[in-house]
């Protein structure tokens, strides 16, 4: 079992029993309104250079229901001509296997005003090292490329999948920074301090559903909460201490 594996990896005992509790693996894509194929006014931006070329990459399919599941593409890059893997070693894939079950991925994306932020994550996902084809009838055809498929490298059930609507979509990736996510589209944050930091941020936000709060338009300085609303965020970050402590028991 996994269990007689166990990972090796840089950073502290104590963190590592933590974090590594739920394996993580961090994806940044392109940015998108729901991830559930183009169409007229519908288009992804950012991400990947191959997105800017062609105008479209495999995850514009990643919240498109599929007999109850969801399938996760990415560009991980390509080396020779051929797309890369990813290296599930890092995230406590057995030697010779190639997936790994139980990981939380977490979908990132490039907001087009700037800050690259969470729009979505996968809990229970499995994870391949090389891209899947795409399954018979899944409605994941590339544009303008009705008899290819856009292929995934990562699977959940529907139920274990959210997607965060734009307004929502506040939590930002330290990204270009010591320890933060670089120009590569996948991440494995638990191996630096940053990348911690990031992870103990992002599971309240999983475990909640939803962040603390939407993105809103800048305030007058003059404008005071009201009662109810101060009263609510208090609430509601009371409830992401608690999601908190329960995630790391």
């Amino acid at each position: 079992s996994l269990a007689d594996h166990p990972i090796r990896s840089p950073y502290p005992r104590g963190t590592r029993k933590r974090l590594m509790k739920n394996r993580f693996l961090v994806c940044n894509i392109g940015w998108m309104d729901k991830y559930d194929g183009l169409g007229k006014g519908v288009k992804i931006v950012g991400g990947a250079s191959f997105i800017k070329k062609k105008g479209w990459g495999n995850e514009i399919y990643n919240f498109r229901r599929y007999k109850g599941h969801f399938c996760g593409g990415l560009f991980p890059g390509r080396f020779k001509g051929y797309d890369k893997s990813i290296n599930i070693d890092n995230i406590g894939a057995l030697q010779g296997h190639d997936e790994i079950h139980g990981v939380t991925v977490i979908w990132t994306a490039p907001r087009p005003s700037g800050g690259t932020f969470v729009v979505g994550w996968y809990k229970n996902a499995t994870v391949y090292r090389t891209e899947q084809d795409a399954p018979p009838r899944s409605r994941r055809q590339i544009p303008k490329r009705k008899s290819e498929s856009c292929g995934y490298y990562v699977e959940a059930n529907a139920k274990d999948g959210k997607l965060l609507e734009n307004d929502l979509r506040t939590l930002e990736v330290p990204r270009f920074k010591k320890g933060g996510m670089g120009i590569s589209s996948v991440w494995f944050a638990h191996r630096t301090p940053l990348g911690r930091k990031f992870l103990r941020k992002v599971t309240p936000l999983i475990q909640m559903g939803s962040p603390l709060k939407k993105l809103q338009k800048k305030k007058s300085k003059l404008s005071l909460p009201r009662q109810s609303d101060l009263e609510q965020r208090q609430k509601i970050e009371r409830l992401a201490m608690e999601a908190t402590t329960r995630w790391y028991e």
